[in-house]
């Protein structure tokens, strides 16, 4: 396989000098052109050191107050020693923060600097990066085109100028007033246009489709009836919200079978830095998961559980019977026990949307917002819907992933027909019981209710 190798940029050495240790102040003020200036050196973490002047006092006693705030500012960690421009500061926190120590895949690279080189550097890429102030930012994300494009402007402003102002390279952050501001002036958008019978108004946020509960039951039917080597992945789609990329990377190691929740904290994909992977590998390494967040443990329902625990006897079966069969434990694997890829849900997918008639517009992650929609529609708290699709804040889950427009019946009549066949699963008198071993555990067929019993202190009522 060709690939173009990669490289980052050279980077302005002030960003690897750490935080400032140490301070020294000369003790008189110092008269320069005719003006009063404070003369101090700064020691950095990697052991260097940095002398600094800041003049053009017209007054002793100002300088006198000046050099008292920088102290300060110094005992604060609050000090901005370096004047860095936009795009020195872009390029070092992409490719030397973003990929190195956060490893992000390769998708959310290529997306970001997307973002950076198209639309910020254009505009402020020379601008010293302690003169961007709230309105230049307001600008700068008022100038993309698409709703996905300023969630991931969103995105990236939000996390670079936070990450600019842990390092002490702003003083203030206005990122974050810049975002709230924007948001405001959308939603506002939005009111208006809804409220003038607007269509442009309904897809705005929601630009991803849902399905009703009742067609998510048809879909799981049809994956464990007619596609059975895909319905655990088609499962723990519709029941965990797991991204594809969190999906292919379970294993059994990840579910707590004592607590009843599975545990991610990984996703497999293309590294950005991919110089020394074999071929063959690629979209298959290991990485952390989209954000911090993202790291979590989901309730899973009790049917979910049986057949999770069914499907790691058929595993440990399937090992001992198997030749160089390669035991990563992976919950959605191949014939050969190696993960699947990104792609390889895309068959058994379009196969499953033809046969219900799902339009060709909905998406593999449109599951996610069909699972957080039933959710949300149950009664979940949005603050726990967020923690448990890995967001940051609920925000993003309620504007983006919520599908307002859906209505999900109270109770299903024809859950029980979708699913009377599923094992380890029987229908009896209209409720919805484990089969064998499981025969303990009941679930209503009432979807809200069954929602309700994986989390039960999070729901009212």
């Amino acid at each position: 396989m060709n690939r173009k190798h990669f490289e980052k940029p050279e980077v302005n050495s002030v960003f690897f000098k750490g935080e400032i240790i140490e301070w020294k102040f000369r003790e008189k003020i110092t008269i320069t052109h005719g003006k009063y200036a404070v003369r101090f050196s700064v020691t950095f973490a990697d052991g260097s050191t940095v002398s600094k002047e800041i003049g053009g006092f017209s007054t002793k006693a100002a300088a006198k107050i000046s050099k008292e705030s920088i102290i300060t500012q110094l005992y604060n960690h609050e000090f901005v020693f370096f004047n860095v421009s936009v795009k020195e500061f872009l390029d070092f926190w992409l490719y030397y923060y973003m990929v190195d120590e956060k490893k992000i895949s390769y998708n959310t690279f290529m997306s970001y600097r997307n973002v950076i080189y198209s639309y910020i550097i254009p505009q402020i890429g020379e601008k010293k990066l302690t003169k961007v102030h709230r309105d230049t930012l307001l600008e700068i994300l008022s100038s993309f085109p698409t709703p996905s494009l300023l969630r991931l402007g969103y995105s990236v402003i939000g996390s670079s100028f936070r990450y600019a102002k842990s390092q002490n390279l702003i003083q203030h952050n206005f990122a974050i007033s810049a975002i709230k501001t924007k948001r405001a002036l959308v939603n506002k958008e939005q009111q208006n246009l809804k409220a003038a019978g607007s269509s442009q108004s309904v897809n705005f946020f929601n630009n991803r489709n849902a399905l009703t509960a009742e067609k998510l039951c048809a879909f799981l039917y049809i994956a464990k009836t007619e596609t059975p080597d895909f319905y655990l992945a088609a499962l723990l789609a519709c029941s965990c919200g797991c991204r594809v990329s969190e999906l292919i990377a379970l294993t059994f190691l990840d579910v707590n079978y004592q607590h009843q929740e599975i545990v991610i904290h990984k996703q497999l994909g293309r590294p950005v830095d991919d110089n020394d992977i074999e071929d063959g590998m690629l979209y298959k390494q290991e990485l952390h998961t989209k954000s911090r967040a993202g790291e979590r443990k989901v309730p899973i329902p009790d049917f979910v559980f049986a057949e999770l625990v069914l499907a790691r006897k058929r595993y440990d079966d399937y090992e001992v019977a198997t030749e160089n069969f390669y035991d990563g434990k992976f919950i959605w694997h191949q014939s050969n026990g190696m993960p699947h890829g990104r792609g390889d849900y895309k068959v058994p997918f379009q196969y499953i949307k033809n046969k219900l008639g799902i339009p060709d517009d909905f998406h593999w992650h449109d599951l996610r917002h069909s699972y957080s929609t039933v959710m949300r529609q149950g009664g979940l708290n949005p603050k726990r819907l967020a923690e448990i699709l890995g967001h940051q804040s609920d925000k993003t889950t309620t504007s983006t992933y919520i599908d307002n427009s859906q209505i999900i019946a109270e109770i299903l009549p024809a859950y029980s027909s979708f699913l009377e066949d599923v094992i380890p699963l029987t229908f009896t008198d209209g409720s919805l019981k484990l089969k064998d071993e499981y025969t303990t555990q009941i679930i209503d067929c009432e979807l809200n209710s069954f929602f309700a019993d994986v989390f039960p202190d999070d729901f009212p009522g």
